[in-house]
């Protein structure tokens, strides 16, 4: 089971800032030893179930509840460091091979361009529009955004999505999480990887 110590392990003291209370657990991140007294993650346990909030300002907006202890602190973990992404920086693209070649480049993998394929971001047209969707590793799919009118727009859409998929699975590896992939909790956690509404 991921533990507190394993997540101080994951995220480390020099860029994260990490509090542990009988209250719950609060990350927030650290810019040249200064933590950021602005934005944070708070998880807190509250009848069995481990709810997971964002901290601006003064303020927590919960983000989601999850059941498993093990996965709630390590996604906890995942927020922060996800928290400082930085996205590629996409020109416009023209073609299949030029948005391979963009996708490649910056290191992505977990992306498909005009077809549907599990685990994958995925890329297709439908009538005018270019639909950004997440399939599964059951082939479900999950519609990320259905609103890209041209090939480019799709490609950043599509870019952003794999960075944070590629992102997240490199941290399941690193920490050596067991994840039940067809649990309730993973469907939570895909769901707010991806935005993406019940």
């Amino acid at each position: 089971m991921f533990t507190v110590e394993n997540l101080k392990t994951f995220l480390g003291g020099e860029k994260y800032y990490i509090r542990e209370s009988s209250e719950g657990i609060e990350v927030r991140t650290k810019a040249k030893g200064i933590v950021d007294q602005e934005n944070g993650y708070f998880l807190k346990e509250e009848k069995s179930v481990f709810n997971l909030f964002r901290i601006s300002r003064d303020s927590r907006y919960k983000i989601l509840m999850l059941q498993n202890i093990g996965l709630a602190i390590f996604y906890l973990g995942v927020r922060a460091k996800l928290s400082n992404i930085n996205y590629p920086q996409i020109g416009d693209i023209h073609n299949i091979q030029e948005a391979e070649e963009v996708l490649n480049s910056n290191g992505l993998e977990s992306y498909s361009l005009l077809s549907l394929s599990p685990s994958s971001v995925c890329l297709y047209q439908k009538g005018s529009m270019f639909i950004v969707s997440y399939v599964n590793e059951n082939n479900k799919e999950f519609l990320i955004s259905d609103d890209n009118p041209t090939f480019t727009l799709g490609v950043r859409v599509l870019a952003n999505y794999t960075l944070i998929y590629d992102s997240f699975k490199k941290y399941i590896k690193i920490c050596d999480i067991d994840i039940d992939y067809n649990s309730k909790d993973y469907d939570t956690v895909i769901r707010d990887l991806f935005d993406i509404e019940e």
